[in-house]
């Protein structure tokens, strides 16, 4: 019925199918690995080495004030406990706001010395 008749050829030479495929196959691997090079070189490359910064707790300065929640978890008690000893007035205590924070110092004095030696 229909005839058709397909040639292949690979500089000017006609080849088989299988030839055609293979020289068509290292062609691309050449020119596509040549290009993904000369892109691949426009993006900077990281360094070989880097040495991870490793963060040490006493070079953050301690803050001043501390949340009832930070100081509770800090001096191991609940915070309740901690609201109650405010509201006896056996700590110190600053307002801010409407916040409640205790002042650093006071929370070293409860650790160094304990409540018991402030008036309990």
């Amino acid at each position: 019925m229909f005839g058709l008749e397909v040639s292949f050829k690979v500089n000017e030479r006609q080849v088989r199918f299988e030839a055609f495929v293979q020289a068509l196959s290292s062609f691309l691997v050449e020119n596509v690995t040549a290009e993904l090079r000369k892109r691949t070189a426009l993006i900077p490359q990281p360094a070989l080495h880097v040495e991870p910064v490793r963060l040490n707790r006493t070079s953050k300065p301690e803050p001043l004030l501390m949340s009832v929640s930070e100081t509770a978890h800090l001096i191991g008690v609940k915070p309740s406990t901690l609201r109650a000893w405010i509201l006896a007035r056996k700590i110190h205590f600053v307002r801010v706001g409407r916040r409640v924070m205790i002042p650093r110092e006071t929370i070293n004095k409860i650790c160094a010395e304990g409540l018991a030696s402030r008036g309990r």
